[in-house]
């Protein structure tokens, strides 16, 4: 590197850290890593995508005055700026939804609204739950991690008995415990911990079926230096994103397919893609923001998610129309609300 950007080490160490970023990045694209650190680093990637996208920033102003040699500093910066755009784009600005997303009122005539819920096994009394069910109007409840004491709330609550007239609620005392609560006639499918997922159709008021998946794969594992993670492993969950995969291609019409829960996963993880590809994913299609809705608990303080895991997806007859998250409540956990649009009448994304 020429020596006037070699006098300027701030612009040279800031540098280096957009070029990782772009490493990490390429690494994830192309090898689609499922265990080791950059399994790990994948997880992480728009944090690391935003932290690379301002170094290049300001390496590039740094690297000013110093002529052609601080070009390729500054041709640096352009390119982790546009892997930042075409990385986070689509998953943080949706030009397609409708209107900002507000979950008050009843949804729209021609309209599911959709409530998906980890209520994390122990964070909160089952009163707490419940309530957190009934705040906002909605069509469809999907709960994972629906313990005997909450599900015995629900069912002694008269209020969301009158709200939600069809439920399937399969309640157990560990993280498998999932559960559908619905304003239309519910069609008991299966239930199955292996992958996690409970099963049933919606009957539509024109006598239309949608076919639900609640799910809730289990998570993966980190592997350590003392208590700092190094690496992830990823392999066995994402066979159960397979299995839930197989199943929503076996069905006649996968266009009337919705796949609701907490994958255990991130938009930019290789496991992600094996479940959503194909279907329409609706925070990244009428979403606003990161769309983040899981934290650790000891950060439930900040009100607000730090990774999206949580989705609703759905096959290609059902367009989302609005997405967003809650984050309000005691969990690891934010509520995520989405509208559906099931008029039969949509079209494919960007259609």
């Amino acid at each position: 590197m020429a020596p006037g950007v070699m006098g300027r080490p701030g612009a040279v160490l800031l540098a280096l850290v957009a070029a990782a970023a772009i490493v990490v990045v390429a690494v994830d694209a192309i090898v689609r890593p499922q265990a080791g650190p950059f399994a790990l680093a994948a997880v992480m990637e728009p944090y690391i995508l935003v932290t690379g996208a301002i170094a290049g920033l300001a390496a590039a102003i740094s690297s000013l005055g110093t002529g052609r040699a601080g070009g390729s500093i500054r041709l640096l910066a352009v390119v982790v700026l546009v892997i930042a755009i075409l990385r986070l784009g689509g998953e943080w600005w949706s030009p397609e939804a409708e209107a900002p997303f507000r979950g008050e009122g009843a949804a729209a005539d021609e309209t599911l609204r959709v409530l998906s819920w980890n209520l994390e096994l122990g964070s909160k009394a089952a009163a707490d739950s419940v309530a957190g069910i009934a705040e906002r109007e909605v069509d469809l409840v999907a709960l994972q991690e629906l313990t005997p004491e909450v599900a015995a709330a629900i069912e002694a609550d008269p209020a969301l008995g009158a709200r939600f007239p069809y439920r399937i609620l399969e309640p157990r005392d560990g993280v498998a415990g999932m559960g559908l609560l619905s304003r239309h006639p519910l069609v008991i499918g299966s239930y199955s911990t292996g992958p996690v997922v409970l099963q049933a159709g919606l009957l539509l008021p024109d006598g239309r079926r949608l076919e639900l998946f609640d799910v809730h794969p289990y998570p993966p594992s980190f592997s350590r230096i003392a208590i700092v993670p190094v690496g992830l492993e990823t392999r066995r969950r994402d066979q159960d994103l397979e299995r839930i995969r197989r199943m929503v291609d076996e069905l006649a019409d996968a266009s009337s397919a919705i796949v609701i829960g907490d994958l255990n996963a991130t938009p930019f993880e290789a496991g992600f893609a094996i479940l959503a590809d194909g279907l329409r994913d609706a925070h990244a299609e009428a979403g606003t923001g990161p769309g983040f809705t899981w934290r650790p608990s000891s950060l439930e303080v900040l009100r607000m998610g730090l990774l999206r895991m949580d989705v609703v997806l759905s096959g290609q007859g059902l367009r989302p129309a609005a997405a967003g998250e809650e984050c309000s409540i005691a969990g690891d956990h934010c509520r995520l609300y989405v509208d559906l649009d099931v008029s039969g009448r949509t079209t494919a994304p960007g259609g």
